[in-house]
């Protein structure tokens, strides 16, 4: 089975943590490692982590 996840931007930072916490079987494959960092990358600018503590 696949499944797109589309806006995972939106997520609130209690969202990411339920689904983690719910997909442990769950694994992210992307078609090519430029399209996967492009997600990361999206994820991570809309969550602001730069702007985040240690």
């Amino acid at each position: 089975m696949q499944i797109r996840l589309q806006n995972a931007e939106r997520l609130t930072p209690e969202q990411i943590r339920e689904f983690l916490q719910g997909s442990q079987s769950i694994g992210f494959v992307g078609r090519n490692r430029a399209e996967r960092y492009e997600f990361v990358q999206r994820v991570m600018v809309a969550r602001e982590y730069a702007a985040q503590g240690k």
